[in-house]
């Protein structure tokens, strides 16, 4: 793997559980597996396919129990993973501001989704106690995905779940593979570690709001009124339409003898995606006509500034 950047980092847990150096292997392997799998789930998420993150074990060191890791992000990662999953931020126990995504499940506080909207950057939450939260949309990305969600459950909930551990903790490796000398970044402690619970459905509904142009027909015209007006696609598929240019709308009632459904137009739309856990349904809604495909002389509707 082609690589610009090698962080290395300590996470180690502690409590009197751990205070003979020692930690059940099968614990600490899903540990390890745990911040693996979510490291490059999150990599996939926000930086696309072509992009690899590798993830090693350098040494095993006493200590409370601890263990040094490289994260090594390819030279096509423009997005950095761990500051964007929230490990290199400072995500301490107690600060208000979120940072990451560790900092935004935090302030959760183990809240259900009900449904989210994403608008360009940022998407809003809606918790199914009707309260909302508002974070960049990569972000959320990674805090709706089941494979993050459950790669960090390993990491920062079951091992806290054990009678004697008090906290994890994330950082910065100073001293080479020394797990006992390291700059915090990210404290999970016993109380808190109940937020990174993997749920059992991350969110019931999404909402992806876009803006697309496409070339249509519009196959049904409705005079009276803007809702139920029909557009042929270029894929020939029909979808019905909400007409929300109201130019266009005035534009139309004046030319009604001449509308057809062989007239090209050129139009943006405003495009919904829903997701839901058995289906994803697109809506449109006209924004704009921007023109009608023909030649100068014969254009029903001028060009739109």
């Amino acid at each position: 793997m082609s690589t610009t950047k090698t962080t290395r980092i300590t996470l180690r847990y502690d409590g009197e559980i751990f205070d003979g150096h020692s930690m059940d292997a099968i614990q600490i392997a899903d540990a390890i597996k745990g911040l693996a799998t979510s490291l490059i789930q999150a990599d996939k998420l926000i930086n696309g396919e072509e992009s690899t993150l590798g993830v090693e074990v350098v040494a095993f060191q006493d200590g409370c129990f601890g263990t040094v890791l490289d994260i090594l992000q390819s030279d096509v990662s423009v997005n950095d993973v761990l500051t964007t999953m929230g490990f290199l931020t400072g995500v301490l126990a107690g600060k208000d501001v979120a940072q990451g995504m560790l900092g935004y499940v935090k302030r959760m506080s183990g809240r259900k989704i009900a449904d989210t909207v994403r608008t360009g950057g940022t998407t809003k939450l809606t918790f199914t106690d009707n309260s909302t939260m508002e974070m960049p949309s990569n972000v959320a990305m990674l805090i709706t995905d089941k494979t993050v969600r459950r790669g960090l459950d390993s990491v920062l909930h079951k091992p806290l779940m054990l009678d004697g551990a008090d906290s994890v903790t994330i950082g910065l490796t100073v001293d080479g593979k020394n797990a006992a000398e390291m700059k915090e970044q990210v404290v999970v402690t016993n109380e808190e570690h109940i937020s990174f619970k993997a749920p059992v459905q991350t969110v019931q509904t999404k909402k992806d709001e876009s803006e697309e142009t496409f070339d249509v027909y519009f196959t049904r015209i409705n005079f009276r009124e803007r809702k139920s007006w029909a557009v042929l696609f270029p894929d020939n598929s029909e979808h019905v339409v909400k007409m929300n240019d109201d130019a266009f709308f005035d534009r139309a009632n004046k030319n009604k003898q001449e509308f057809s459904s062989e007239k090209l137009f050129s139009v943006k739309f405003d495009v919904t995606t829903t997701t839901t856990a058995d289906t994803v349904k697109k809506t449109y809604a006209v924004n704009r006509v921007l023109r009608h495909r023909a030649d100068r002389e014969n254009k029903l509707i001028p060009d739109a500034e």
